[in-house]
């Protein structure tokens, strides 16, 4: 073709996609490209054939091409409100731009702080609200320069030149496509700047449509996190704390065999107050603020939340069934021992434990006798086994190993394990074997002490 509505790729702004269709067939394109003077249109058929002197009509997809003139237009007004706040030389060094998202590199030293980003991003809207003409005309470049269009270090620029204004506060010489008026910019919101390293930062922002998406799902979230912990929306970063802490004191419970007495307290429960679409800006700052605590991105915070809520549920379901194996009197487990030789062997079945209480059970038993050899076993439904093993210290001088022991009982209920000499753990797949495994223990300390 010797002319193309279709804008090939240039200056960060990516080439439009479409279709090309003509009596006989139809070509999707994929992408467009610039090469030299030519204007590459890349895609496959999807119906017929086209040939050579062909009448065709050009069709862009012109939703797509709105959204990457709201990213591009965006850019220029982000690149003046940058300037405005962070000074002249915090110039373009790079952009991307897609469909209602946009990529902006410029040179800072330093992370730019929230705060200021904040107010980077509230000026980059309110020049959006302003509802400002652009324009766009060809002129001389002494004249661009003269009416104070921005000039990127070190780029040479043709004789005459594009130039792009948004009103009277934004001049840029630029070859790409852009919305008619600030206001069709619609939204804007950075979600992100990090570092690009030599002094280069880097903005990752939404416009349009994907801004919309994104504000209304972050009120959704953050009304859905108050409701599921009961709280009004402005306690949620205090609230997903707390819930944090109660997790990790479960685990630690759990972890160490016993119940503790410390107790967490709960929220009081409120009704959540509805949040206007005004209150935005507040909402997804203590979004975010949530997220950090978190260390998850924003749009993960919900599901965080929820997976957390649920876990719990099912510590404390395990705690509960943990303090009642743990009601087990070391006493009766010592006087119940075998003695072979002069060794104690304790082999028994717990119901519900887990290896902090057994470990636990292990460490009492070897303060009140010796020598003694220790295996204890328990199950979880129809296919975990945990075992433990613990010697004392005057075995292990003797030359009996825990992890030799643990090895060979493991087996027994097709697992398999080890571990030091004074303590060793070990898990099967076959709880339906564990008197059996109790009984080999018994039998290979006959075996050892008879040695």
């Amino acid at each position: 073709m010797q002319e193309t509505p279709f804008y090939g790729e240039s200056g960060g702004q990516v080439g439009d996609t479409g279709w090309i269709e003509g009596a006989n067939g139809r070509f999707q394109v994929g992408d467009t490209q610039k090469d030299g003077g030519l204007i590459i249109h890349s895609g496959h058929m999807t119906e017929g054939t086209l040939s050579l002197g062909d009448e065709i009509r050009a069709h862009v997809d012109e939703e797509r091409r709105q959204g990457i003139c709201r990213a591009h237009s965006a850019t220029h007004l982000l690149h003046h409100a940058l300037q405005e706040h962070l000074g002249e030389h915090a110039q373009q060094r790079g952009s991307r731009v897609i469909d209602d998202v946009l990529r902006f590199d410029f040179a800072n030293m330093d992370a730019v702080p929230e705060e200021q980003l904040a107010l980077i991003e509230q000026q980059t809207i309110e020049k959006i609200r302003a509802a400002v003409p652009v324009t766009a005309e060809i002129l001389p470049l002494s004249d661009a320069r003269e009416q104070g269009a921005m000039m990127l270090f070190g780029e040479k620029y043709p004789d005459p030149v594009r130039m792009v204004s948004i009103g009277e506060f934004s001049k840029e010489l630029c070859g790409g496509i852009h919305v008619s008026n600030s206001s069709d910019v619609d939204a804007f919101e950075i979600y992100s700047e990090e570092n690009m390293g030599a002094g280069t930062r880097r903005i990752h922002a939404w416009t349009g449509a994907k801004a919309r998406e994104n504000q209304i799902r972050i009120m959704e979230d953050c009304r859905k996190l108050a409701a599921d912990l009961s709280v009004v929306w402005t306690d949620v970063p205090v609230a997903v704390t707390h819930l944090s802490q109660q997790v990790k004191s479960l685990k630690k419970q759990l972890s160490s065999g016993r119940k503790s007495s410390e107790v967490i307290p709960a929220f009081e429960k409120h009704e959540s107050p509805e949040a206007t679409e005004a209150d935005y800006f507040e909402l997804r700052s203590i979004m975010r603020h949530t997220a950090r605590a978190l260390n998850v991105p924003v749009l993960q915070v919900a599901e965080r939340v929820h997976v957390m809520l649920q876990e719990v549920v099912a510590l404390e379901e395990e705690l509960e069934r943990l303090s009642e194996a743990g009601n087990v009197d070391v006493d009766e487990l010592i006087a119940a021992a075998e003695l072979v030789g002069d060794v104690r062997v304790i082999t028994h079945r717990l119901p519900n434990a887990n290896r902090g209480l057994m470990v636990q059970l292990i460490d009492q038993i070897r303060k009140k006798t010796n020598p003694a050899a220790i295996l204890l076993a328990s199950s979880s439904g129809d296919t975990e086994v945990m075992l433990s093993a613990g010697m004392t210290r005057d075995l292990v001088e003797r030359g009996f190993s825990a992890g030799n022991w643990i090895r060979e009982v493991a087996a027994v209920v097709d697992g398999r394990g080890g571990g030091k000499p004074d303590l060793a753990q070990a898990g099967g797949k076959n709880p339906a074997k564990i008197d059996d495994a109790l009984r080999t223990a018994l039998d290979l300390i006959k075996s050892k002490h008879s040695d």
